[in-house]
Protein backbone atom coordinates (compact mmCIF):
# COMPACT_ATOMS: atom_id res chain seq x y z
CA UNK A 1 0.00 0.00 0.00
CA UNK A 2 2.68 2.21 0.76
CA UNK A 3 4.21 1.40 -2.46
CA UNK A 4 1.24 2.89 -4.41
CA UNK A 5 0.88 5.69 -2.81
CA UNK A 6 4.96 6.72 -3.41
CA UNK A 7 4.77 5.94 -7.05
CA UNK A 8 1.26 7.76 -7.31
CA UNK A 9 2.81 10.81 -5.99
CA UNK A 10 6.40 10.34 -8.11
CA UNK A 11 4.03 10.58 -11.06
CA UNK A 12 2.10 13.53 -9.77
CA UNK A 13 5.51 15.25 -8.92
CA UNK A 14 6.78 14.48 -12.23
CA UNK A 15 4.14 15.64 -14.55
CA UNK A 16 4.35 19.04 -12.17
CA UNK A 17 7.45 18.74 -13.43
CA UNK A 18 7.11 18.29 -16.76
CA UNK A 19 4.62 21.05 -16.72
CA UNK A 20 6.73 23.46 -15.41
CA UNK A 21 9.31 22.78 -17.89
CA UNK A 22 7.35 24.45 -20.86
CA UNK A 23 9.76 26.06 -23.60
CA UNK A 24 10.12 29.99 -23.95
CA UNK A 25 9.20 29.49 -27.58
CA UNK A 26 6.37 27.22 -27.04
CA UNK A 27 4.89 30.90 -24.91
CA UNK A 28 5.86 32.67 -27.16
CA UNK A 29 3.68 31.39 -29.85
CA UNK A 30 0.77 30.88 -27.35
CA UNK A 31 1.30 34.63 -26.91
CA UNK A 32 1.28 35.51 -30.55
CA UNK A 33 -1.68 32.90 -30.83
CA UNK A 34 -3.31 34.74 -28.15
CA UNK A 35 -2.95 38.13 -29.42
CA UNK A 36 -3.67 36.87 -33.27
CA UNK A 37 -7.24 35.52 -31.58
CA UNK A 38 -7.73 38.42 -29.35
CA UNK A 39 -6.87 40.87 -32.80
CA UNK A 40 -9.48 38.53 -34.37
CA UNK A 41 -11.98 38.68 -31.37
CA UNK A 42 -11.49 42.08 -31.66
CA UNK A 43 -12.08 42.26 -35.26
CA UNK A 44 -14.85 40.10 -34.80
CA UNK A 45 -15.96 42.40 -32.15
CA UNK A 46 -15.79 45.43 -34.67
CA UNK A 47 -17.19 43.09 -37.69
CA UNK A 48 -20.08 42.75 -35.08
CA UNK A 49 -20.95 46.29 -34.66
CA UNK A 50 -20.49 47.01 -37.81
CA UNK A 51 -23.41 44.05 -38.77
CA UNK A 52 -25.57 45.57 -35.62
CA UNK A 53 -24.89 49.27 -37.12
CA UNK A 54 -25.99 47.77 -40.68
CA UNK A 55 -28.86 45.84 -39.84
CA UNK A 56 -30.15 48.78 -37.65
CA UNK A 57 -29.85 50.82 -40.89
CA UNK A 58 -31.57 47.85 -42.86
CA UNK A 59 -34.22 47.69 -40.49
CA UNK A 60 -34.39 51.68 -41.06
CA UNK A 61 -34.54 51.39 -44.99
CA UNK A 62 -36.54 48.09 -44.57
CA UNK A 63 -39.49 50.71 -42.18
CA UNK A 64 -38.91 52.97 -44.80
CA UNK A 65 -39.59 50.78 -47.77
CA UNK A 66 -42.80 49.20 -45.78
CA UNK A 67 -43.97 53.03 -45.66
CA UNK A 68 -42.99 53.35 -48.79
CA UNK A 69 -45.14 50.41 -50.11
CA UNK A 70 -48.06 51.90 -47.97
CA UNK A 71 -48.11 54.86 -49.36
CA UNK A 72 -47.71 53.09 -53.05
CA UNK A 73 -50.64 51.08 -52.04
CA UNK A 74 -52.58 53.99 -50.76
CA UNK A 75 -51.82 55.77 -53.76
CA UNK A 76 -52.96 53.20 -56.07
CA UNK A 77 -55.81 52.53 -54.44
CA UNK A 78 -56.48 56.19 -54.87
CA UNK A 79 -56.08 55.62 -59.20
CA UNK A 80 -58.13 52.94 -58.84
CA UNK A 81 -60.80 54.57 -57.71
CA UNK A 82 -60.32 57.40 -59.50
CA UNK A 83 -59.92 55.16 -62.75
CA UNK A 84 -63.47 53.58 -61.41
CA UNK A 85 -64.92 57.78 -61.12
CA UNK A 86 -63.33 58.44 -64.37
CA UNK A 87 -64.60 55.08 -65.96
CA UNK A 88 -68.18 56.22 -64.67
CA UNK A 89 -67.94 59.48 -66.00
CA UNK A 90 -67.28 58.02 -69.18
CA UNK A 91 -69.61 55.45 -69.49
CA UNK A 92 -72.06 58.26 -68.16
CA UNK A 93 -70.88 60.54 -71.19
CA UNK A 94 -71.18 57.96 -73.62
CA UNK A 95 -74.52 57.14 -72.80
CA UNK A 96 -75.49 60.98 -72.76
CA UNK A 97 -73.83 61.21 -76.20
CA UNK A 98 -76.19 58.60 -78.04
CA UNK A 99 -78.85 60.16 -75.88
CA UNK A 100 -78.45 63.30 -77.07
CA UNK A 101 -77.84 61.77 -80.93
CA UNK A 102 -81.11 60.32 -80.18
CA UNK A 103 -82.58 63.68 -79.47
CA UNK A 104 -80.51 65.35 -81.83
CA UNK A 105 -81.91 62.77 -84.10
CA UNK A 106 -85.77 63.72 -83.08
CA UNK A 107 -85.22 67.32 -83.11
CA UNK A 108 -84.20 67.10 -87.20
CA UNK A 109 -87.31 64.75 -87.85
CA UNK A 110 -89.34 67.44 -85.46
CA UNK A 111 -87.77 70.06 -87.75
CA UNK A 112 -88.15 68.56 -91.41
CA UNK A 113 -91.80 67.94 -90.14
CA UNK A 114 -92.27 71.67 -89.42
CA UNK A 115 -90.86 72.29 -92.43
CA UNK A 116 -92.88 70.46 -94.44
CA UNK A 117 -96.07 71.72 -92.79
CA UNK A 118 -94.72 75.24 -93.00
CA UNK A 119 -94.07 74.62 -97.02
CA UNK A 120 -97.99 73.15 -97.12
CA UNK A 121 -99.27 76.12 -95.29
CA UNK A 122 -97.43 78.28 -97.60
CA UNK A 123 -98.76 76.18 -100.73
CA UNK A 124 -102.10 76.60 -99.31
CA UNK A 125 -102.04 80.27 -98.52
CA UNK A 126 -100.41 81.04 -102.21
CA UNK A 127 -103.98 78.78 -103.53
CA UNK A 128 -106.38 80.21 -101.42
CA UNK A 129 -104.94 83.75 -101.82
CA UNK A 130 -104.90 83.32 -105.74
CA UNK A 131 -108.83 81.97 -105.38
CA UNK A 132 -109.60 84.45 -103.37
CA UNK A 133 -108.30 86.80 -106.06
CA UNK A 134 -110.45 84.97 -108.40
CA UNK A 135 -113.39 85.01 -106.27
CA UNK A 136 -112.94 88.72 -105.66
CA UNK A 137 -112.75 89.44 -109.67
CA UNK A 138 -115.90 87.58 -109.94
CA UNK A 139 -117.68 89.52 -108.00
CA UNK A 140 -117.32 93.19 -109.25
CA UNK A 141 -116.97 91.61 -112.51
CA UNK A 142 -120.75 90.32 -111.73
CA UNK A 143 -121.62 93.68 -110.16
CA UNK A 144 -122.79 97.19 -112.33
CA UNK A 145 -120.99 100.41 -111.53
CA UNK A 146 -124.12 101.86 -109.16
CA UNK A 147 -124.10 98.76 -107.29
CA UNK A 148 -120.17 98.92 -106.76
CA UNK A 149 -120.66 102.42 -105.33
CA UNK A 150 -122.94 100.74 -102.46
CA UNK A 151 -120.76 96.93 -102.46
CA UNK A 152 -117.24 96.77 -101.22
CA UNK A 153 -115.17 93.60 -102.17
CA UNK A 154 -111.70 93.51 -100.65
CA UNK A 155 -109.50 90.54 -99.77
CA UNK A 156 -107.71 91.47 -95.58
CA UNK A 157 -105.58 88.20 -94.24
CA UNK A 158 -106.78 85.83 -96.30
CA UNK A 159 -110.60 86.71 -95.98
CA UNK A 160 -112.63 87.94 -98.53
CA UNK A 161 -115.10 90.49 -97.46
CA UNK A 162 -118.32 91.78 -99.06
CA UNK A 163 -120.23 94.63 -97.48
CA UNK A 164 -122.99 96.34 -98.50
CA UNK A 165 -124.29 100.10 -97.41
CA UNK A 166 -127.02 99.50 -95.25
CA UNK A 167 -129.34 102.26 -96.79
CA UNK A 168 -129.34 100.02 -100.06
CA UNK A 169 -129.81 97.10 -97.94
CA UNK A 170 -132.97 98.07 -95.63
CA UNK A 171 -134.88 101.08 -94.16
CA UNK A 172 -134.39 102.82 -91.07
CA UNK A 173 -135.54 100.24 -88.12
CA UNK A 174 -136.30 97.19 -90.39
CA UNK A 175 -134.58 94.15 -91.66
CA UNK A 176 -137.13 93.49 -95.02
CA UNK A 177 -134.58 93.60 -97.70
CA UNK A 178 -135.50 95.69 -100.49
CA UNK A 179 -136.23 94.82 -104.15
CA UNK A 180 -133.20 96.05 -105.40
CA UNK A 181 -130.63 94.75 -102.84
CA UNK A 182 -131.99 91.47 -102.99
CA UNK A 183 -131.47 91.49 -106.95
CA UNK A 184 -127.52 92.08 -106.08
CA UNK A 185 -127.76 89.52 -103.24
CA UNK A 186 -129.03 87.49 -106.07
CA UNK A 187 -126.06 88.14 -108.15
CA UNK A 188 -123.39 87.19 -104.76
CA UNK A 189 -125.24 84.43 -104.20
CA UNK A 190 -124.61 83.13 -107.71
CA UNK A 191 -121.21 83.20 -107.70
CA UNK A 192 -120.19 82.62 -103.54
CA UNK A 193 -122.23 78.83 -104.37
CA UNK A 194 -119.54 77.79 -106.59
CA UNK A 195 -117.01 78.10 -103.98
CA UNK A 196 -118.28 75.34 -101.64
CA UNK A 197 -115.30 74.87 -99.78
CA UNK A 198 -115.33 78.93 -98.58
CA UNK A 199 -117.13 79.43 -94.86
CA UNK A 200 -119.21 81.99 -95.65
CA UNK A 201 -120.15 84.16 -92.30
CA UNK A 202 -123.05 87.00 -92.26
CA UNK A 203 -122.92 89.77 -89.89
CA UNK A 204 -125.65 92.34 -89.44
CA UNK A 205 -125.43 96.31 -88.60
CA UNK A 206 -127.41 99.14 -87.45
CA UNK A 207 -127.58 102.39 -86.36
CA UNK A 208 -127.17 103.90 -82.64
CA UNK A 209 -131.13 104.42 -83.58
CA UNK A 210 -132.63 102.84 -80.34
CA UNK A 211 -135.92 100.13 -81.62
CA UNK A 212 -138.08 98.48 -79.66
CA UNK A 213 -141.25 96.13 -81.21
CA UNK A 214 -142.96 93.30 -80.20
CA UNK A 215 -140.63 90.61 -81.57
CA UNK A 216 -137.22 92.99 -82.04
CA UNK A 217 -136.66 93.94 -78.49
CA UNK A 218 -133.38 96.09 -79.50
CA UNK A 219 -130.95 96.85 -82.05
CA UNK A 220 -128.96 93.82 -81.70
CA UNK A 221 -132.58 91.42 -82.08
CA UNK A 222 -132.37 93.89 -85.33
CA UNK A 223 -128.94 92.64 -86.12
CA UNK A 224 -129.51 89.26 -86.21
CA UNK A 225 -132.49 89.66 -88.36
CA UNK A 226 -131.09 91.82 -90.92
CA UNK A 227 -127.64 89.09 -90.82
CA UNK A 228 -130.81 86.04 -90.92
CA UNK A 229 -132.21 87.65 -94.07
CA UNK A 230 -129.07 87.92 -95.60
CA UNK A 231 -128.74 84.14 -95.27
CA UNK A 232 -131.76 83.10 -96.44
CA UNK A 233 -131.81 85.52 -98.94
CA UNK A 234 -128.74 83.87 -99.81
CA UNK A 235 -129.24 80.02 -99.78
CA UNK A 236 -132.83 81.23 -101.60
CA UNK A 237 -134.55 78.07 -99.97
CA UNK A 238 -138.35 77.89 -100.62
CA UNK A 239 -141.25 76.30 -98.02
CA UNK A 240 -143.17 74.03 -99.22
CA UNK A 241 -146.78 73.58 -98.79
CA UNK A 242 -148.72 69.95 -99.20
CA UNK A 243 -152.05 70.86 -101.05
CA UNK A 244 -153.99 74.43 -100.79
CA UNK A 245 -152.16 74.84 -97.66
CA UNK A 246 -155.95 75.08 -95.84
CA UNK A 247 -155.92 72.83 -93.16
CA UNK A 248 -155.50 73.46 -89.58
CA UNK A 249 -153.25 72.63 -87.19
CA UNK A 250 -153.01 73.47 -83.44
CA UNK A 251 -149.92 74.77 -81.78
CA UNK A 252 -148.35 74.58 -78.54
CA UNK A 253 -145.57 76.72 -76.85
CA UNK A 254 -143.43 74.13 -74.94
CA UNK A 255 -143.51 76.20 -72.08
CA UNK A 256 -147.07 75.73 -72.08
CA UNK A 257 -146.40 71.70 -72.24
CA UNK A 258 -144.43 71.83 -69.49
CA UNK A 259 -147.11 73.60 -67.08
CA UNK A 260 -149.79 71.37 -67.75
CA UNK A 261 -147.33 67.91 -67.09
CA UNK A 262 -145.91 69.69 -63.85
CA UNK A 263 -149.85 70.32 -62.79
CA UNK A 264 -150.62 66.58 -63.99
CA UNK A 265 -148.06 65.12 -61.62
CA UNK A 266 -149.32 66.90 -58.65
CA UNK A 267 -153.08 65.68 -58.87
CA UNK A 268 -154.07 63.20 -56.26
CA UNK A 269 -154.21 59.42 -56.58
CA UNK A 270 -157.89 59.50 -57.15
CA UNK A 271 -157.19 61.04 -61.23
CA UNK A 272 -155.05 58.94 -63.24
CA UNK A 273 -156.48 60.53 -66.93
CA UNK A 274 -156.09 60.76 -69.30
CA UNK A 275 -156.36 64.06 -70.32
CA UNK A 276 -155.70 66.60 -73.76
CA UNK A 277 -153.33 69.09 -73.54
CA UNK A 278 -152.94 71.23 -76.60
CA UNK A 279 -153.97 74.78 -77.92
CA UNK A 280 -156.88 74.49 -79.25
CA UNK A 281 -156.52 77.66 -81.21
CA UNK A 282 -156.79 76.26 -85.09
CA UNK A 283 -154.27 77.89 -87.84
CA UNK A 284 -153.56 76.81 -91.20
CA UNK A 285 -151.15 75.41 -92.36
CA UNK A 286 -150.53 78.68 -95.15
CA UNK A 287 -150.93 81.03 -92.42
CA UNK A 288 -147.98 79.62 -90.24
CA UNK A 289 -145.72 79.66 -93.28
CA UNK A 290 -146.52 83.58 -93.90
CA UNK A 291 -146.41 84.29 -90.57
CA UNK A 292 -142.65 82.35 -90.76
CA UNK A 293 -141.49 84.55 -93.79
CA UNK A 294 -142.74 87.52 -92.09
CA UNK A 295 -141.19 87.40 -88.97
CA UNK A 296 -137.81 85.70 -90.44
CA UNK A 297 -137.74 88.73 -93.18
CA UNK A 298 -137.13 85.84 -95.76
CA UNK A 299 -137.34 86.04 -99.45
CA UNK A 300 -137.56 82.49 -99.59
CA UNK A 301 -141.05 81.13 -101.90
CA UNK A 302 -144.06 79.27 -100.94
CA UNK A 303 -144.38 76.22 -103.12
CA UNK A 304 -146.92 74.08 -103.74
CA UNK A 305 -147.16 70.07 -103.43
CA UNK A 306 -150.02 67.52 -103.51
CA UNK A 307 -151.66 66.79 -100.54
CA UNK A 308 -150.76 63.34 -98.98
CA UNK A 309 -154.47 61.05 -99.06
CA UNK A 310 -153.94 60.41 -95.63
CA UNK A 311 -153.08 64.13 -94.34
CA UNK A 312 -155.96 65.26 -92.29
CA UNK A 313 -158.18 68.36 -92.69
CA UNK A 314 -158.14 69.26 -88.92
CA UNK A 315 -156.19 68.61 -85.91
CA UNK A 316 -158.01 70.57 -83.07
CA UNK A 317 -157.78 69.18 -79.32
CA UNK A 318 -160.20 69.07 -76.32
CA UNK A 319 -158.93 70.70 -73.66
CA UNK A 320 -162.54 70.74 -71.61
CA UNK A 321 -160.79 67.87 -68.63
CA UNK A 322 -157.56 69.93 -68.30
CA UNK A 323 -159.23 72.89 -67.67
CA UNK A 324 -161.49 71.27 -65.23
CA UNK A 325 -158.90 68.90 -63.30
CA UNK A 326 -155.89 70.79 -63.81
CA UNK A 327 -157.02 74.72 -63.82
CA UNK A 328 -154.56 75.13 -67.06
CA UNK A 329 -155.15 76.36 -70.51
CA UNK A 330 -152.47 77.62 -72.95
CA UNK A 331 -150.90 81.30 -72.51
CA UNK A 332 -148.38 81.51 -75.47
CA UNK A 333 -149.50 82.76 -78.83
CA UNK A 334 -148.03 81.42 -81.76
CA UNK A 335 -146.50 84.64 -82.81
CA UNK A 336 -144.96 84.70 -79.66
CA UNK A 337 -143.62 81.37 -79.39
CA UNK A 338 -142.29 81.43 -82.89
CA UNK A 339 -140.37 84.34 -82.25
CA UNK A 340 -138.67 82.69 -79.31
CA UNK A 341 -138.03 80.31 -81.26
CA UNK A 342 -136.45 81.78 -84.72
CA UNK A 343 -134.08 83.70 -81.71
CA UNK A 344 -133.42 80.17 -80.38
CA UNK A 345 -132.30 78.92 -83.56
CA UNK A 346 -130.24 81.89 -84.25
CA UNK A 347 -128.21 82.20 -81.45
CA UNK A 348 -127.56 78.09 -82.41
CA UNK A 349 -126.28 79.04 -85.92
CA UNK A 350 -124.20 82.08 -85.23
CA UNK A 351 -122.20 79.57 -82.78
Amino acid sequence: MKRTKLAASFLLAGTLLLTGCVSKKELVNLQTDYNKLKDEKTALDKSYQDAQIQLAEYRTQSKSLEDRLNEARKNNQELRNSYATLQGSLDKSLQQNSQGNINISKLVDEINASNRYIKQLVDTKSKSDSLNVVLTNNLTRSLSREELKEVDVKVLKGVVYISLADNMLYKSGSYEINERAGETLSKIAKIITDYKDYEVLVEGNTDNVPISRPNIRNNWDLSALRASSVVQALQNKDITIYGDGKQTRSFQYVDDLIEAMVRMMATGDDFTGPVNIGNPREFSMLELAQLVLKLTASKSKIVYQPLPYDDPRQRRPDITLAKEKLDWKPTVRLEEGLIEVINYFKQILSK
